[in-house]
């Protein structure tokens, strides 16, 4: 299956996340774990967590293997409850889910988590120009996928099941 990035979408979906207010996020990074996090890091994972929000609006909720420090920035975002609930329905029209278990629920799971890795830094850097994976901040198992839904994000072979759209 194919999904389509849609960049209209995607520049509407920036514009919002450009207004989420985490600055609380950021003194609480670097305050809490100086030696990992300083200001320069924290504003660039709140950029990218900004950044993998409006992806996800522009595949039509279907998300991208986070890596590290977008998925620290989205934890301290859901912690902040009422603030992530008005976000999401901002952006999503509804709640959206963290799934913390896909690449976990088996071998095949496990493989179709290393595809669906493999897609997202290859999209990541199609539309960003710069790895979504470092040394400093690797993948995370951690997109919502009901495992219902797992199957649809199967993916083999070489070619990208995101494709972009205007």
């Amino acid at each position: 299956m194919t999904y389509l990035f849609n960049e209209l979408i995607f520049t509407e979906a920036l514009a919002v996340t450009k207004k989420w207010n985490f600055e609380l996020a950021a003194q609480k990074l670097t305050e809490s774990n100086p030696e990992q996090w300083d200001l320069v890091r924290a504003e660039k994972a709140i950029l990218d967590y900004q950044r993998y929000m409006a992806v996800t609006k522009a595949l039509g909720g279907i998300q991208l293997v986070p890596n590290g420090d977008i998925d620290e920035v989205w934890h301290m975002h859901i912690l902040d409850t009422r603030a992530y609930m008005k976000d999401c329905d901002a952006l999503f029209g509804e709640y959206l889910h963290h799934y913390p278990y896909f690449g976990m629920l088996g071998e095949e799971n496990q493989q179709q988590w290393f595809d669906v890795q493999a897609q997202s830094e290859q999209l990541w850097h199609r539309l960003f120009n710069e790895p979504l994976y470092r040394n400093d901040s690797a993948a995370q198992k951690c997109p919502q996928v009901c495992p219902c839904h797992v199957d649809q994000l199967s993916v083999g072979g070489i070619t990208s099941i995101f494709k972009i759209s205007a």
